[in-house]
């Protein structure tokens, strides 16, 4: 996933010099910003952890053939 950084103590500085209706609507922005970010990267989000668990899944039945393959050739 994105690694995002927000440094509050700057944000806090500058939006304290702010006029507060200003803020409102800057974070009206930042909201709508927020929405369109989720709304593109959440299908993201949702096909990596069903690749994820296709994986895991391939891996158990792989691990297990090999287990069984094993007990095989240790019979024989």
């Amino acid at each position: 996933m994105c690694n995002v950084t927000f440094d509050f103590a700057y944000a806090g500085h500058k939006f304290q010099k702010k006029n507060p209706v200003t803020l409102l609507k800057e974070l009206s922005v930042i909201k709508s910003r927020y929405q369109t970010f989720y709304a593109r990267f959440k299908p993201v989000a949702v096909e990596q952890r069903e690749t994820k668990s296709r994986i895991c899944a391939t891996l158990n039945k792989t691990m297990t053939m090999m287990q069984k393959l094993q007990k095989q050739t240790d019979l024989e």
